[in-house]
């Protein structure tokens, strides 16, 4: 489900970033330089030790 009018995230906030896609067999390409994969950023708040909150994530 998307929200389309997203709170902004407040506080202590984390961010991640991976990328994510697969490697066509015999194509030797690895990491992110392969134009297969895609970015994916998380931003998420910690609340205390634990990260509980809202999150949102965007595909770059």
């Amino acid at each position: 489900m998307v929200r389309l009018s997203r709170d902004q995230l407040t506080g202590i906030v984390e961010v991640d970033e991976t990328f994510i896609g697969g490697l066509k067999i015999g194509d030797g390409k690895q990491g992110r330089s392969a134009k297969t994969k895609t970015l994916v950023v998380v931003v998420t708040e910690c609340i205390g030790k634990q990260i509980k909150g809202s999150f949102q994530m965007y595909f770059v």
